[in-house]
């Protein structure tokens, strides 16, 4: 890919381990944790895009590639499927998505993935850079586009933690409590989550 690229924005995150899925939650800045949570919430395309990525995100830092038959997905989403680079030095994982700069959902998309990013203790940066491609019409030129890289490495506690099923589990206890139902289910499986957490970190 022959690239030119603009300035980055940085995602920050805590440097305060979590040892619930809530604490995990908190680590998404709080502007961004609004939108992620409202998108998840309300969006089936959303939290579609959110749980793809962060299962192909969690199945690469176990060293696993992607298959073959992703790739029309990834087209919905990316200008190239994504790719993963494994760094033997410090054992981190360096995941590149290459958006449509000019995509009418590129942008959300791209906040999407930065919460997801921050979810899961990864730095993510974002740039502006052209790259050459195969377009629709058969002809190979350039595009601008927007890459979007994440840095580091899940640990192997937070894989089991899972972001869009979180949110669904608080929003629905938070629903059985406003019509003061108790949601045994829900918050069993909320204490369960943080449980097998804490073991894992144990």
């Amino acid at each position: 890919l022959g690239a030119n690229p603009a300035p980055a924005t940085r995602s920050s995150r805590s440097t305060l381990e979590p040892t619930t899925p809530e604490e995990m939650l908190l680590r998404i800045e709080a502007r961004l944790r609004r939108v992620v949570i409202k998108a998840c919430e309300n969006s089936v395309p959303a939290s579609t895009v959110v749980e793809h990525v962060e299962a192909f995100l969690l199945r690469a830092h176990r060293g696993k590639k992607w298959t073959d038959d992703e790739e029309d997905w990834w087209k919905e989403l990316l200008v190239e499927p994504p790719s993963v680079t494994h760094r033997k030095r410090d054992d981190s994982y360096i995941t590149r998505f290459l958006f449509d700069g000019d995509s009418p959902n590129g942008g959300f998309h791209r906040l999407l993935l930065h919460g997801l990013c921050q979810f899961h203790g990864l730095r993510a940066t974002s740039s502006s850079m052209e790259v050459t491609i195969d377009k629709a019409d058969g002809t190979r030129g350039p595009v601008q586009a927007r890459l979007l890289m994440a840095t580091g490495t899940v640990a192997e506690a937070f894989k089991k933690v899972k972001l869009v099923e979180y949110i669904m589990l608080r929003k629905e206890l938070k629903e059985s409590s406003s019509n003061g139902v108790v949601a045994v289910p829900v918050e069993k499986k909320l204490d369960d989550t943080t449980n097998a957490l804490q073991a894992l970190k144990v």
